[in-house]
């Protein structure tokens, strides 16, 4: 029992952008990822593909904004985890 009544359990939650579920699995926090990196792209996109920007400019905006996103907390992933094992 909390201090503000009994304590809910949960499935999964969202703890520092990582989803951490009761099976210990990492397939819905790469997922997740997948989704936020998806949207960090359509954010960018449009510069990316300009001809404005020379290609080295375009690397710097590519890593600085996608690799961050996708990335982090990767290094706690499990290496079991495959392509195969998505569910598309």
């Amino acid at each position: 029992m909390g201090p503000k009544g009994p304590i809910e359990e949960m499935e999964e939650f969202v703890y520092l952008g990582s989803v951490v579920s009761t099976t210990g699995g990492i397939d819905q926090d790469v997922e997740a990822r997948l989704r936020k990196a998806r949207l960090a792209f359509r954010a960018i996109d449009k510069r990316l593909t300009s001809q404005i920007f020379e290609k080295a400019t375009k690397e710097k905006i590519f890593n600085s904004s996608m690799k961050a996103v996708l990335l982090y907390a990767s290094k706690s992933w499990s290496d079991s985890y495959t392509e195969d094992s998505r569910q598309d």
